[in-house]
């Protein structure tokens, strides 16, 4: 059984405060793209759980895809053994989600091949466990991610969204732990929801180009703040770091001014030309 796990952009994210348990709380518009992780899983007739490639010198036992199986494994009606073979295209440590998107993608393969029989909500419950992004993945669609990201509604991108998108990829990684934590150590004050996103979703206003963890990643390495202003220069319409970093989304205005920009741009990043999921709830890849 062979899936697609696809890399997710931060089209707007907003940390509203820092809750008790020293989690967040956030919202943010989040999109699957068409570059993804490829994610094969075969069934084996002993109750063990193998994992193959991922990212280089991580133990398997400690890569999520091994955890979501392993969480999954008692609510199997089968022999609950897996063999998972990962083939990694998204980079790791840039605010993409592959991590996450691959465990969501085992998840999904396991409850049909294991014929445990959950219905979403309940594997999303299991998949809030394993990380904040895990639940998005679930859906394969645009959405909103409330809360520390066990909340999802459904969203339809408008029409005026950019198509000419490139991931823009930095020569280094970023903790999503750190940046975090330098979001505590700034002061940043408890906030409202931004009304700017759901006039967008309403197609009523434009996208707000918002991600509250830019600042924080920016003081970790001083060198963000100067790619981001390296890619306006090369014109782009639009351009936001993803996540907690260090990956960056640039939009242009046709897919000649892309092309021109992505050829000066590589003398310093590795870029990934990439198309956004538009649709609803339930659209795939």
């Amino acid at each position: 059984m062979m899936s697609a796990a696809p890399a997710k952009l931060n089209l707007f994210l907003q940390v509203l405060g820092r809750r008790p348990d020293g989690h967040h709380d956030i919202v943010s518009l989040m999109a699957p793209v068409t570059l993804s992780d490829a994610v094969a899983v075969e069934p084996l007739t002993e109750p063990v759980v193998e994992v193959e490639g991922g990212p280089p010198g991580l133990p398997p036992e400690l890569n999520l895809a091994w955890k979501a199986a392993r969480m999954l494994a008692p609510r199997a009606r089968t022999v609950p053994g897996a063999r998972i073979v990962l083939t990694k295209r998204i980079p790791t440590g840039g605010g993409l989600g592959g991590g996450s998107s691959d465990a969501a993608a085992v998840l999904l393969a396991l409850n049909d091949l294991w014929e445990c029989r959950l219905a979403l909500k309940d594997l999303a419950s299991l998949a809030g466990r394993l990380g904040a992004d895990v639940p998005f993945f679930l859906h394969r669609s645009p959405g909103v991610v409330r809360g520390v990201g066990e909340r999802f509604a459904p969203a339809t991108l408008p029409s005026g969204f950019p198509a000419h998108l490139a991931i823009l990829q930095p020569p280094f990684e970023l903790s999503t732990a750190d940046v975090y934590q330098k979001w505590d150590a700034l002061g940043r004050p408890t906030q409202g929801e931004d009304p700017a996103l759901e006039a967008f979703l309403s197609d009523s206003g434009p996208l707000p180009l918002r991600n509250d963890l830019e600042a924080p990643a920016f003081a970790i390495r001083p060198e963000l703040r100067e790619i981001k202003e390296m890619i306006a220069r090369c014109g782009a319409r639009m351009a936001l770091m993803s996540g907690s970093g260090s990956c960056f989304w640039a939009a242009w205005e046709s897919e000649t001014a892309r092309s021109e920009a992505l050829g000066a741009l590589t003398k310093r990043l590795k870029f990934y030309i990439v198309s956004a999921v538009r649709g609803v709830s339930g659209q795939k890849l």
